[in-house]
């Protein structure tokens, strides 16, 4: 299957028109909104017989009536009657179209997936970009577009993680938890069954995007493993790291995805291996998919050669020991402090602080922030390990506080090492306003979760020695 690499008309359309378009749908009034809040400044057509206008955009009986050309054609009618309307955008000379109607291939019916590929087919020989059916349609941060059916909460960032998911509901889901945990992306795309263009397709397009560093996928299955190995393997050239979610690693997953997309997932032993052999990340859930995505978002450019040696600075002695438990469990080490380093910190800190690794300098830092800072200096000193990271079991701070300047300070320092230097939090917690930007500002690269944050730094190493063991294939 060819690859398409140019889906701009489609993912960043100047023209947009939404057929099928009333004030009484709900999804209509969700496309609206979100391109009005994010700022698209394109011309947007709507096409309905029964109306002059809606939502105070000129509608127009058919699109052959719409006056201007038209980039992108957004399908919210039945099924039905869509191929008359994908026949009407050839004529019109429409470079995409999105269809976010359902009852194609996925309802496991022959007319469904009869009248899916009839579709394709007509997209095909007129050249027509196909996104879905079944889809929620896609974001664009950094162009200010929004076809996408699902409210958008507030104006959205512009990030350098590309996402494409085949999954319209769960891409909603992640376009609110990346906005609530202050990570912002380039792209959101929701590829629905993929009648013509896949995932591949998709990730394609975002490598040779200058504003996307990461890759992101959520995928049900894959109908072009050549294609998906093309795109791995430029994603490895490129060091652009690609991180997923495949459902269908039980059987009961595998019916699901057949029933939602009419996906195969194909076998998951053969996806792994893929995975291990082409430097992909595999993660198993929307946080880990976010959380890990954020990670690499951060140290995409840098890409420090990172080993399993790690050194934490904590304010809790329980939570030393939590650390020190779960990294072991996930294959770190916690070298001993050098005879130097333990006397300059044990002069320094708390008398009822653990002077180790991890170290537990107590919350008395709160009180002398600077005791924290000269700690950190000193174990950026130490020959021996690979990692920094500094654990906080209190959270991020939500106001103006100690934590804050110490985070602040922290910053400063990190910036002038090589060495990986990260934060993450003992547990899962919540972010307010303050706290997202705290991070941003402070561009340290942070995790929520212990485990899950030795697991970032396990991805990364893992996926330094993917690089360094890619041969570009001839």
């Amino acid at each position: 299957m060819e690859m398409k690499n140019d889906l701009n008309s489609l993912l960043n359309p100047k023209s947009i028109c939404i057929v099928g378009a009333t004030e009484n749908s709900l999804f209509v009034r969700k496309i609206v909104s979100n391109l009005e809040s994010q700022g698209f400044n394109g011309k947007l057509y709507m096409v309905n017989p029964k109306y002059d206008s809606v939502f105070r955009y000129p509608a127009f009986p058919t699109i052959l009536d719409v006056p201007q050309p038209v980039e992108n054609a957004i399908f919210l009618i039945p099924a039905k009657f869509t191929l008359d309307a994908v026949k009407q955008c050839a004529e019109k000379g429409v470079k995409s179209i999105t269809i976010v109607s359902s009852g194609f291939a996925e309802n496991g019916r022959v007319d469904g997936g009869k009248l899916q590929q009839e579709i394709k087919e007509i997209a095909n020989k007129n050249n027509i970009l196909l996104s879905g059916p079944n889809c929620f349609g896609a974001i664009s941060t950094w162009n200010q577009i929004a076809n996408f059916c699902e409210t958008i909460p507030g104006k959205l960032g512009k990030g350098n993680i590309g996402i494409v998911m085949q999954s319209g509901g769960l891409l909603a889901s992640i376009v609110y938890l990346a906005q609530n945990r202050g990570i912002d992306f380039s792209y959101f795309i929701s590829s629905g069954n993929e009648a013509e263009l896949e995932s591949a397709d998709y990730l394609r397009f975002m490598l040779d995007d200058p504003e996307t560093h990461v890759l992101c996928g959520f995928i049900e299955g894959i109908q072009d493993k050549a294609k998906f190995i093309e795109v791995a393997d430029l994603a490895l050239e490129r060091k652009k790291p690609i991180i997923v979610v495949k459902i269908g690693s039980s059987d009961r997953g595998a019916e699901v995805a057949f029933r939602h997309t009419g996906a195969v997932t194909g076998s998951d032993t053969e996806f792994n291996t893929l995975c291990r052999e082409k430097g992909i990340i595999r993660v198993y859930d929307l946080d880990d998919l976010l959380e890990i995505a954020g990670f690499f978002s951060k140290v995409c450019k840098s890409r420090p050669l990172v080993g399993r040696k790690v050194a934490v600075i904590t304010v809790s002695g329980g939570g030393a020991g939590l650390i020190s438990d779960i990294g072991c469990d996930e294959g770190f080490e916690f070298p001993p402090l050098s005879e130097e380093t333990f006397k300059n910190l044990l002069r320094i800190v708390p008398e009822f602080g653990f002077v180790a690794n991890p170290l537990d300098v107590t919350t008395q830092v709160f009180s002398n922030p600077a005791i924290y800072i000269e700690c950190v200096e000193h174990l950026l000193k130490e020959n021996n390990i690979d990692v920094l990271a500094f654990a906080w079991a209190l959270g991020i701070p939500r106001e103006p506080v100690p934590v804050a300047t110490i985070i602040e300070g922290v910053s400063q320092i990190v910036k002038k090492t090589d060495r990986l230097c990260m934060l993450f939090s003992i547990a899962q917690l919540g972010l307010n306003e303050y706290g997202r930007e705290l991070l941003k500002k402070c561009d340290i690269p942070f995790i929520q979760g212990t485990r899950r944050a030795f697991r970032a730094i396990r991805s990364l190493i893992e996926y330094n020695q993917a690089i360094r063991n890619f041969t570009k294939p001839s």
